[in-house]
């Protein structure tokens, strides 16, 4: 895992910089079920957060009202076990058109989804399992690491 001083400082920065921001995520499968816990948690922390499902809805009624400019204050999580799921890929090209910074959480870091996004946290990369194997720790690592990611916030914020 690649938990360094020096990326938690970005991604407590980049946080702090697009607080007032859109927050949406991405993920297919288990990933999904891990982005939706991170939409819950930033929801209950203040955020304005939203599933990938809604970064679609947002994205058509931004170009409906021909206010498709890019959302420089916006954030998407993007949650890939192999970082190479189109769908997610997808999504995050898609936000990148759109001015989105990209936080991605996988467990390769050279994986295509790991290349495209502003700020990587690789979960388990060690571990180099299948997706149906058992036990497959990676979704609870990641809802872990993202736990202590925005203790680390919020302890900043009060600090400063």
């Amino acid at each position: 895992d690649n938990y360094s001083a020096d990326l938690i400082s970005r991604f407590c920065a980049l946080l702090h910089e697009r607080r007032r921001g859109k927050i949406f995520t991405t993920g297919e499968g288990f990933s999904n079920i891990v982005g939706t816990y991170i939409v819950q948690r930033m929801s209950i922390c203040g955020f304005m957060a939203f599933s990938n499902v809604h970064f679609y809805d947002y994205m058509i009624f931004q170009e409906a009202h021909q206010s498709a400019d890019a959302d420089e204050s916006a954030i998407m999580f993007a949650v890939s076990q192999s970082g190479e799921t189109e769908p997610v890929l997808n999504d995050v090209r898609h936000a990148r058109q759109n001015g989105h910074k990209i936080v991605t959480f996988t467990k390769r870091s050279d994986s295509t989804l790991a290349q495209m996004s502003d700020i990587v946290f690789v979960v388990d990369g060690s571990r180099q399992t299948l997706a149906g194997s058992l036990p497959n720790s990676f979704f609870g690592h990641v809802i872990l690491a993202f736990e202590e990611l925005v203790a680390f916030y919020f302890g900043r914020e009060r600090d400063a």
